[in-house]
């Protein structure tokens, strides 16, 4: 296995494996790849700050991880945001998520960024605990206002 940075000619493979995470991760909703793809392109064609890693296993895209290194006013500091890092269901407990995971960490230290911000489904909370080794200080949360019975 392998990871190296990812290119735009490696969107469609990622990308389906970007259908796949949110299919695994957050079920029910209606992803549009369409923008995915051009969002990201974008970002990977005119955006320094962005970096997208993939794995390989046999010239295969088996997973891949994206982040940009941005100024938070929160923190008044740079942070590393982790948009997602995913690897496919026969890949997983080879150290692909581990090998993809080091690169969003060496990101963060070669960019000063003493944070790394990223989002996660609560189920998956003991997961990167665990994969980190480090305590998850933060909790993103998503609200559906339709659900809510009063504000």
């Amino acid at each position: 296995m392998i990871v190296r940075k990812g290119t735009a000619e490696d969107l469609a493979g990622v990308g389906s494996l970007w259908l796949s995470l949110i299919d695994e991760v957050f079920p029910g909703r209606n992803p549009d790849i369409h923008y995915w793809v051009n969002f990201t392109s974008d970002l990977l064609a005119n955006c320094p700050e962005y970096s997208l890693f993939v794995a390989e296993e046999g010239g295969k895209i088996i997973g891949f991880t994206d982040f940009i290194i941005q100024y938070d006013p929160t923190f008044s500091k740079k942070i590393l945001n982790s948009f997602q890092t995913y690897v496919l269901p026969p890949f997983r407990n080879t150290g692909a998520t581990k090998a993809l995971w080091s690169e969003v960490v060496s990101g963060a230290k070669a960019n000063d960024c003493p944070t790394i911000f990223f989002s996660t489904a609560p189920k998956l909370y003991e997961y990167w605990t665990h994969l980190a080794g480090a305590e998850l200080s933060e909790v993103s949360m998503v609200i559906d206002p339709y659900s809510l019975k009063e504000v």
